[in-house]
């Protein structure tokens, strides 16, 4: 039979080739093995105690040595080897040790997506969460009339910075939820050394002023925010951005114009407010003022105050912004910083945005937006469960390193790979985000893998998940599918991607769109 040629009558000839749609779950998976595993010991190294120094450096995973099918008939898990290089540093002696070590078991993704684990084939559903980063929301406690909004900066790990405008108008910050409120000038003053008029100097605006021509002298220096025009002849007597002189203002006058909009530098009455009323005036006194609401009634040393400070603000390994939150940031203000942890530029710019906010020149964010929500793929779900396995190795190596004699002192001896290797399979065998494969077809094993869970870790919980979350936005266009979700409790928290959507590197979800031209 002659197959004809099929002819096509659309006037848009657009055939774009559908992607690898298991490509984020193998890029996430891999990541990890890569440049996760690597970053998490450098966290933990070195392991330092009086006696030993522990040094962890050249991780690798050797690739399962069974194949899945193997695996599947034997009951086992298809596993990788991490094994890795350990520095032993005997203090006492001086002498070095280098040794490789066994670190534990990794489940390997399989070229299809899936896990084996005890011979079953699992899927590791993916979970969108509310991503690190600010969010200028109305609370709940709203309704109370104490707090027009609130500012949430959220990191990946540490101290959360809530910011509450208040109805009385200053603005307070609490350091983590159910904190006692303080002047957010005691906050910027632990990170530097600030007077009144340096915090005011700081938070000097360019504030756009409708005011009569008569007043307007009590405002200089300032500028024209718009070009005025003579009334009679239509032509621009002075430009926008001119400086305003008495001269100008009384030439205005006589021709009969009453208001002209300036641009006037000033600070914004709540700043000035806050600032008068916030007792602390030094960094000493901004110290101890944190460490009596975060411990009341406990005795208050300069010493112990400012090591708890340190450990809430300044501590790497305890706060941790991430990229994804120190991308979000940059982005919404505009920033170029570096760090990943929480700096005095970023809270600076989160007061002076919402400032903003309160004089309605910015808006409030819509946190069901996907721009405010991240995909966390199986690569980070696994390095969150693999940091609990490592710090209860490193709590069981301090452990030995304090009973064991020098002769002891190796790395079979002090690492132990157990806490890893019981943290993933714990991850796998019961966690809410491992599940066995649906296999009824394979295009029902296809959509598992592909599915989005707003459940689970961190996420939200389907007893206390709101009409809002659960709802479809305007921002789900092209990136998930608006009818496919389950009937139930479940409903709106498990979505599936659509065929074209793709994951960035920060986990946020991306559509393709045609140029209209």
């Amino acid at each position: 039979m002659e197959i004809k040629e099929v002819k096509n009558f659309n006037k848009f000839l657009f055939k774009p080739e559908i992607p690898d749609l298991l490509e984020f779950q193998k890029e996430s998976f891999f990541r990890f093995i890569n440049e996760k595993i690597p970053k998490l010991l450098e966290e933990i190294s070195p392991i330092e105690t009086p006696k030993v120094e522990l040094e962890f450096f050249d991780p690798k995973v050797i690739p399962p040595e069974l194949s899945v099918e193997e695996c599947k008939e034997r009951k086992l898990t298809y596993s990788g080897n991490l094994k890795a290089k350990v520095r032993i540093i005997n203090k006492k002696s001086g002498e070095i040790k280098e040794q490789e070590v066994f670190l534990g078991e990794i489940p390997y993704i399989t070229p299809h997506g899936s896990f084996i684990f005890n011979g079953a084939e699992r899927v590791v559903v993916s979970q969108l969460i509310r991503a690190p980063g600010v969010y200028f929301t109305t609370p709940s406690s709203a309704h109370s009339g104490r707090v027009h909004f609130e500012a949430r900066l959220i990191p990946e790990r540490g101290t959360w910075f809530i910011f509450e405008v208040e109805t009385s108008g200053t603005i307070v910050v609490r350091l983590n939820k159910g904190s006692r409120k303080l002047y957010f000038p005691t906050v910027l003053r632990v990170f530097k050394e600030l007077t009144d008029d340096e915090i005011l100097e700081m938070f000097k605006e360019k504030r756009k002023i409708k005011i009569g021509v008569l007043d307007a002298d009590r405002l200089l220096p300032a500028t024209f925010a718009e070009n005025i025009f003579d009334p009679e002849t239509g032509e621009v007597i002075y430009k926008e951005k001119e400086k305003i002189t008495q001269k100008k203002l009384d030439h205005i006058a006589s021709l009969g114009i009453h208001y002209v909009e300036i641009y006037k530098e000033m600070v914004d009455p709540i700043i000035i407010k806050t600032v008068d009323k916030d007792p602390n005036k030094t960094q000493k006194d901004a110290i101890i003022e944190i460490y009596r609401k975060l411990r009341p009634g406990e005795r208050v040393t300069f010493e112990s105050a400012k090591n708890l400070i340190n450990l809430m603000f300044f501590d790497k390994k305890r706060n941790f912004l991430s990229d994804v939150g120190r991308h979000k940031i940059n982005q919404k203000f505009g920033l170029n910083l570096k760090d990943n942890i929480v700096t005095f530029d970023d809270l600076v710019a989160i007061i002076k945005h919402a400032v903003k906010i309160k004089n309605k020149e910015a808006e409030l964010d819509n946190i069901d937006h996907l721009g405010n929500r991240h995909v966390r793929g199986v690569g980070e779900l696994l390095e969150v469960n693999m940091r609990f396995g490592l710090l209860r190795m490193v709590k069981v190596a301090k452990g030995r390193i304090s009973t064991y004699s020098e002769d002891r002192y190796t790395a079979q001896h002090l690492i132990n790979s157990k806490p890893i290797t019981a943290a993933l399979q714990s991850f796998f065998g019961t966690g809410q985000l491992s599940q066995f494969m649906e296999q009824t077809n394979p295009l029902s094993s296809l959509t598992h893998k592909r599915r989005l869970s707003s459940m689970g870790p961190g996420g939200l919980t389907r007893e206390t998940a709101g009409l809002e979350v659960r709802d479809i936005h305007s921002s789900h266009y092209g990136r998930i599918c608006p009818i496919e979700t389950p009937e139930g409790q479940n409903i709106g928290l498990i979505n599936s991607l659509t065929v074209f959507s793709k994951i960035n590197e920060y986990g946020f979800i991306t559509t393709p769109y045609r140029r209209v031209k």
